[in-house]
């Protein structure tokens, strides 16, 4: 079977405008960028292009959370009684338990917060001083003070240092040429305990012995020479 020959002329193709939009035919706009290479960069310095100059880079030091073990400091509350109103508990501590667990089992048995907290001591740590900014945070302890030795305050100064910023807000810590280690707890319900013995607050391995009273007379006498040294 033979095919009929086609031509052109065979179709109607109608009129063909092959004319484009005058905006169509515009080159692209040229961007301008700070490669070095590029005829349109813009030379300037970064910093006059964007009016900021970034600061140098600053070194964040995470700060070491310090807690203290209370387990010991269960031992003392199960150990220790309060005394009556004028009345002295004398013991003697073999390492079970610390002079800083006595502070805490006090408020403990006494079931109530310690308004304000004296305290005198050769020696502390940083357990001690981040735990009594927990018992304020949650408040059991409204203010406290602080007496060192210079000692202590000679041979670590930025133990010192962490003492004030850890105080900062609810207390002062002050040194002298101190070797007294004394805790006056003036109670919210009016109470007044104090302990005298030979232990630091920081933690100790020997044998230690200190007293407990209940006597608003004697915690008016220790917070009274304590305090006119820290403010001293």
């Amino acid at each position: 079977m033979e095919l009929p020959d086609i031509t052109l002329s065979d179709f109607d193709l109608g009129e063909i405008h092959l004319a484009f939009d005058s905006a169509d035919q515009r080159p692209p706009p040229q961007r301008k960028t700070n490669r070095p290479d590029d005829e349109n960069a813009d030379m300037r310095p970064p910093e006059e292009v964007t009016g900021f100059r970034a600061p140098d880079a600053v070194k964040v030091r995470k700060q070491r959370e310090y807690h203290y073990d209370l387990r010991t400091a269960g031992i003392a509350a199960s150990t220790l009684s309060l005394p009556e109103p004028d009345e002295s508990l004398h013991c003697v501590m073999d390492g079970r338990f610390h002079a800083f667990d006595v502070i805490i089992a006090l408020q403990k048995l006494a079931g109530c917060p310690i308004r304000s907290l004296t305290v005198s001591t050769l020696g502390f740590n940083r357990h001690n001083l981040s735990h009594l900014r927990k018992m304020h945070g949650k408040g059991l302890l409204t203010e406290a003070f602080l007496l060192c030795s210079d000692y202590q305050a000679g041979i670590d100064e930025r133990l010192v240092e962490f003492a004030r910023e850890t105080l900062r807000d609810f207390g002062t810590i002050r040194s002298a040429r101190n070797h007294s280690k004394i805790a006056c707890l003036d109670m919210e319900d009016g109470r007044a305990f104090v302990t005298e013995g030979s232990a630091n607050l920081r933690t100790c391995s020997n044998i230690e012995q200190f007293t407990i009273f209940q006597s608003r007379q004697l915690l008016d006498f220790h917070s009274g020479w304590i305090r006119s040294v820290t403010h001293g």
